[in-house]
């Protein structure tokens, strides 16, 4: 039997860092992946999806070509196989290079194959026991699909299968109005196809709910159907036909079309792994249950990323990786701390987030403000023309620490990251507020919002 210091399940990003940061402390290192490596991020997630969404943004400008004085003559059509063949070719470059490091770093054996624990040393792939001294479990979550009445007899779309269709469905139908739902509803809706969403509560409804106001308008204009507060009560197919019925405030709903997107949450794979011959600890459906350094109930396994359950994103996942390796392989003792973790949702505009909006500020203690900023009056904005933008702080009184940004606008996911900086050393709005930007440039938002939250804070004069 082969033994290993480490042994990383998972192959996706947080499981490659892992990886190689064992081995650059001299630990012999076991690195196993079921599926293709880069996990969900790279193969049918994060990059494949921003691919597709960048060729429905094409398509929508050239739409408004005539907006920006460029007359496009006749109709605009998508290739969807072509958009299909652009998005694996950069995931299969990425996937290219990520494999060439992982088997030319002297220390890294590849598994590829499906692992299970038999002890809570011992893992066996593919029926192959190998043995190791620390465990960190990367393994990622897949999309849910609900056992609704009927689920059996339709042929459902998840986010992995919708990004490899090559004709266009006439009408698409999404449960789901999280950032999945939404994201590929907008695309979808730009490579021509009618969008229905429904989603059982308010779509985003974590966020703050002024911001979603206007992208509910964004998505309105460009004719996504959207219906809020409605559950699927059962789903059937005849033919090409997918019938969809929901209730809304007591009220039978009918939906018709050719494709089902269902996008109303994930689950965790580590329930693959026999986790009880480990006697690792699970939560809800078998989301790893782990304490503040990444610990399980076995104090040599580790749990990071969207195994856990919580904050399923993948900066999130490095980040714990930081977290666990720290503790596990340099003796330190070090906790997560969330309070300056990001996220954005890549619909257009953009929606990015850090920190927690006026009401949780409240909710949490703080005697807080609020101020937000519009894009009418920004420069370059408006030589975009992106004015439908808008910036908000939260910041404690009296302090001016910053305690959240929100901001819906082209590029927010790149915005955002000043706040990240000024949260994650626990900041105010005074440096951001003080700092020069250039002009022009949609980050003069971030200065101005700033500037505008000193002013009421009584920390700045005008």
């Amino acid at each position: 039997m082969e033994a290993y210091d480490v042994i990383v399940v998972g192959g996706g990003v947080a499981g490659m860092q892992a990886a190689f940061k064992a081995v650059m402390r001299g630990k012999r290192t076991a690195l196993i992946e079921k599926e293709r490596l880069g996990g969900t991020c790279l193969t049918r997630g994060c990059i494949p999806t921003k691919a597709m969404i960048r060729s429905a943004e094409v398509a929508h400008l050239a739409r408004r070509g005539r907006e920006f004085g460029v007359d496009i003559q006749g109709d605009i059509e998508v290739d969807l196989a072509r958009v299909v063949e652009r998005k694996d070719e950069i995931v299969d470059r990425i996937e290219a290079v990520n494999l060439e490091e992982v088997e030319e770093t002297e220390g890294i054996d590849y598994y590829a194959g499906t692992a299970r624990f038999t002890d809570p040393h011992t893992l066996a792939v593919d029926g192959q026991p190998i043995r190791g001294e620390l465990i960190i479990l990367a393994t990622g979550a897949r999309p849910m699909v609900p056992a609704w009445p009927g689920i059996e007899g339709v042929d459902v779309l998840t986010s992995r299968e919708l990004l490899d269709l090559k004709e266009k469905p006439e009408h698409l139908i999404v449960v789901g109005g999280g950032y999945i739902g939404l994201e590929s509803a907008q695309m979808s809706r730009r490579f021509g196809s009618q969008v229905t969403v429904l989603q059982r509560s308010l779509i985003l409804k974590e966020e703050d709910q002024d911001i979603i106001d206007r992208l509910r308008d964004r998505l309105d204009a460009e004719g996504i159907e959207l219906h809020e507060g409605t559950g699927v009560t059962r789903v059937q197919q005849e033919g090409d036909t997918i019938t969809v019925e929901a209730e809304r405030d007591g009220k039978a709903l009918t939906f018709e079309g050719d494709a089902l997107l269902v996008a109303v949450g994930r689950l965790p794979n580590a329930q693959e792994l026999d986790l009880e011959a480990a006697g690792v600890d699970t939560w809800g459906p078998g989301w790893l249950r782990v304490d503040e350094r990444m610990r399980t109930s076995q104090p040599h396994i580790y749990g990071v990323g969207d195994a856990t359950g919580e904050h399923l994103f993948t900066h999130v996942a490095r980040y714990e990786v930081e977290v666990a390796v720290a503790n596990a392989l340099d003796g330190e003792d070090v906790e997560v701390n969330y309070w300056a973790a990001p996220h954005a949702v890549f619909t257009d505009p953009e929606l990015a987030r850090v920190g927690m909006t006026l009401a949780e500020a409240e909710a949490a203690g703080y005697d807080a403000m609020e101020v937000d900023f519009t894009y009418e009056h920004l420069g370059k904005a408006l030589c975009l023309g992106e004015e439908e933008g808008v910036m908000k702080v939260v910041a404690e009184q009296g302090t001016g620490k910053l305690l959240g940004m929100h901001i819906l606008a082209n590029h927010a996911g790149e915005l955002i990251h000043e706040a990240v900086v000024q949260m994650h050393r626990e900041g105010s709005v005074d440096d951001l507020a003080d700092a020069i930007h250039i002009h022009p440039t949609l980050a003069e938002g971030v200065n101005d919002v700033a500037f505008e939250a000193a002013i009421e804070l009584g920390r700045r004069r005008f």
